[in-house]
């Protein structure tokens, strides 16, 4: 079953642009993290347990957080699956400043995903529970 939801988790977000509807996705926690060059590797702080809505609506993810951040998918995303987990990377987004990042996706197959929308220097992490 859990691979079942995976799999349409994984289609879902591919093939959503196409459709009229909108997906949404409530995250239950949330980080943010600056790239340090001295250790080579993220420094995230303590993760921020708050809810924030994101809605997939023809190929654009809209945050509700104190931003109101947008992303635009300008290309179909990239599935790769290994035993652990599902991922999705969509490469070439466009954010609401017009600045290029990367968003991906994760489930693992317990059926955690969480999002990660990557620029040079900083990393937006967002955390959901999909329901068994």
């Amino acid at each position: 079953m859990k691979i079942f939801l995976v799999m349409l988790l994984a289609l879902l977000i591919t093939t959503i642009g196409y459709a009229q509807d909108s997906t949404v996705l409530k995250s239950e926690a949330q980080k943010m993290c600056t790239w340090n060059d001295t250790s080579r590797d993220w420094d995230c702080p303590d993760v921020l347990y708050k809810e924030v809505t994101i809605v997939l609506k023809n190929e654009v993810f809209y945050v509700n957080d104190e931003h109101n951040s947008k992303y635009t998918l300008n290309t179909k995303g990239d599935l790769t699956k290994h035993d652990e987990y599902n991922l999705i990377i969509f490469k070439n987004v466009i954010d609401k400043d017009d600045q290029r990042c990367v968003l991906s996706m994760i489930t693992d197959v317990n059926g955690n995903t969480s999002m990660y929308i990557d620029y040079k220097n900083k990393q937006l992490r967002y955390f959901f529970n999909i329901p068994n």
